[in-house]
């Protein structure tokens, strides 16, 4: 039985640490499933998704001893993706095995069957090795892997996918697995010998793009595959943006192109004039096509409503309302005009130049006036009011549904408005990108109860047609407490394939991600979710939302929190042999540990301030404010740093 090696530092460049090889991770309790998850129903599976995944052996020798006789092959003309996929393989192989992959571009190379390279979407090399890409569309993240004689082939739509096939690649040959940007496990070691497999791999992410939700290293974006980078900022904005193209302020003649009387938003329809609706397109064209052409490796770009709940209600956008009984209508067939005239431009500058045509989807947000898709129901399906308000297929809508209870998926009955509107948007779209919410904005150092109901949610969205998947966290926190990490992981699993499995999901987090120290962790873990079931079951003004007001002495016994940090102490205990065998690997896992003790600490320090000596207080006052320094946790909400706190107390 292979056992599993950690690197225990952020992989910079071609450098990493490694950890103490030989040591496998300490299993879960029992491997179960953490207490009240919810059910993985059949019904709720996805058959959307794009997952044939075909590893067989061969007899090939692909490293024998530490050496290795490979080399990854790039294109002549190669970006950062291909750049970063070329250097995922070399470093990772030489950290788990310690071979070193040559690499050079592919301008000299000369294809036969008995080449020993790694091709990474070079068109050339895969067009004269004689193969062609799957029928199924891996689009622009997905891959296609392929064994072909001594060679592997990882090819895609767009070289991010070619660097996402990368790291699946190194998933079949070193077993890598990223858990966390300071940890990443391999099932090989220095001593063994690999055969390089027969790939038959057609695989894309069941939603096209995901972000990150919280502050993630760029090491952490890229071996866990999101997406760094997806629209195209319209004077270096994406959302809402729709004054960077046309601002009242620089159109005092065109007020016709704003909402009657406040102007605080677009008038979508240029008060239903014709002429005037020509020429607001005309001028927003004049901002969109430059920022489209300086961003051509993008192929999103926003027209996003001002952040205000106000719409226009002039006698054209009144009529427009009644008509579809919501305000999103006008935006709809908006944005429809504003897509087809930019993919016209397009189409007519790539045919004059002789280069391949460019499409790019226009987005827009339904957010407050705007969240409403114009639907009516039929026989207990949604469906357009009328033709007019079908999104082009250049079209997409962006949902932000900011009200929704996030202890229960959508398909729980508290969520049902959420859900038809998702629905509703599904019907009108085949586009729809998400921006879901993972915390509580009011009390970033408590935990939301969303962990095991976010899987059924992203099957809800990929059976309604989602193809970005935003799940927001603490953006603006250095590090998150509560089991963020492990919500980071997760998204990493569950984004890509919505069918993966909950609770092999967190027992391989907690085995790796804690190693010895992960059956205290657990034990912590799965006694929050149950204290989180008992808030919810017992107090109706703690559902799952996002500004919920959970920071509350009832809701957290001091004896509780104080049972929870004897475990996180267990924990300290089980990995404190790394302290002399391996301190780099220590102090990884101790950081792990504190990261955790956060929360419990904060709860104790402000929710239970009587039952200490003013000393004793202090104390704990005084380490807990240290340790988020160490850990950058800077922030104790969104609006509000943790130095006000920290300044209360002074």
């Amino acid at each position: 039985m292979k056992t599993k090696k950690i690197v225990s530092a952020l992989l910079a460049g071609a450098m990493c640490l490694v950890g103490a090889a030989g040591c496998a991770p300490t299993q879960t309790s029992g491997g179960t499933a953490p207490v009240g998850i919810v059910t993985e129903s059949e019904e709720h599976m996805t058959t959307k998704g794009l997952h044939e995944i075909n590893v067989g052996e061969t007899d090939i020798d692909f490293i024998v001893n530490g050496k290795t006789d490979y080399t990854v092959i790039t294109p002549e003309q190669t970006d950062s993706f291909l750049n970063e996929a070329a250097s995922l393989l070399v470093r990772h192989v030489s950290a788990a095995t310690g071979a070193a992959l040559a690499q050079q571009s592919d301008a000299d190379a000369v294809w036969s069957q008995d080449r020993q390279w790694i091709v990474l979407g070079s068109e050339k090399l895969f067009a004269a090795a004689g193969l062609s890409m799957p029928e199924q569309d891996v689009g622009t993240t997905g891959y296609y892997i392929v064994t072909a004689g001594s060679s592997v082939f990882v090819m895609s739509k767009g070289t991010h996918g070619v660097q996402n096939g990368a790291l699946e690649f190194l998933r079949h040959t070193i077993g890598y697995e990223m858990y966390a940007d300071d940890t990443v496990v391999y099932t090989v070691t220095e001593n063994d010998s690999i055969k390089l497999p027969d790939f038959d791999i057609v695989d894309r992410p069941d939603f096209t793009y995901y972000l990150t939700s919280n502050r993630m290293s760029a090491d952490a974006v890229v071996g866990m595959r999101y997406t760094s980078d997806v629209y195209i900022p319209i004077k270096g904005t994406v959302w809402h943006n729709s004054f960077c193209y046309l601002n009242p302020a620089d159109y005092p003649d065109h007020p016709e192109w704003f909402a009657q009387d406040t102007k605080s938003q677009l008038c979508y329809t240029a008060r239903g004039v014709p002429e005037y609706y020509e020429a607001m397109i005309d001028e927003l064209m004049k901002t969109m096509i430059p920022a489209v052409e300086a961003r051509p490796d993008l192929e999103n770009v926003t027209i996003t409503i001002e952040d205000n709940t106000d719409a226009c209600r002039c006698d054209a956008c009144t009529a427009e309302y009644e008509k579809y009984g919501t305000d999103s209508a006008a935006v709809v067939k908006f944005c429809n005009t504003v897509a087809e005239r930019l993919n016209e431009y397009l189409a007519e500058k790539a045919e004059a130049e002789g280069t391949a045509p460019r499409e790019v989807n226009v987005l827009f947000f339904a957010y407050r006036k705007m969240f409403t898709p114009p639907v009516k129901e039929v026989n207990g399906t949604f469906q357009p009011v009328d033709e007019s308000v079908v999104c082009n297929e250049h079209v997409g809508v962006y949902i932000a549904p900011i009200d929704a209870a996030y202890n229960a998926s959508f398909y729980d009955p508290v969520n049902q408005t959420t859900a038809d509107v998702i629905e509703g948007w599904g019907a009108c779209s085949e586009m729809l990108h998400m921006w879901l919410y993972e915390t509580n904005y009011s009390y970033y150092l408590y935990p939301l109860n969303s962990y095991d109901t976010m899987i059924e949610t992203y099957r809800f969205c990929k059976e309604n047609n989602a193809i970005l998947m935003f799940p927001e966290g603490q953006y603006n926190q250095g590090n998150v407490t509560a089991f963020g990490k492990l919500k980071e992981y997760f998204n990493y699993k569950a984004l890509w394939n919505v069918n993966s499995n909950y609770a092999e999901i967190v027992d391989d987090f907690f085995a790796n991600y804690f190693r010895e120290a992960a059956e205290p962790m657990r034990r912590y873990f799965d006694e929050l979710q149950t204290q989180l079931k008992y808030i919810e079951t017992n107090y109706p003004e703690v559902g799952g939302g996002i500004y919920d007001d959970i920071a509350q002495a009832r809701f957290w016994p001091k004896r509780m929190l104080e049972q929870w940090l004897g475990y996180m102490d267990e924990a300290y205990a089980a990995i404190e042999p790394y302290r002399a065998t391996d301190p780099t690997l220590y102090e990884t896992l101790r950081e792990h540990i504190t990261i955790e003790t956060i929360f419990p600490r904060f709860a104790l320090v402000t929710l239970h301030t009587g039952s200490y000596s003013q000393e004793t207080l202090k104390s704990m006052r005084d380490a807990f404010r240290a340790d988020c320094t160490a850990l950058s946790i800077t922030m104790y909400s969104e609006t509000v740093s943790l130095d006000t706190i920290f300044n209360s107390w002074e």
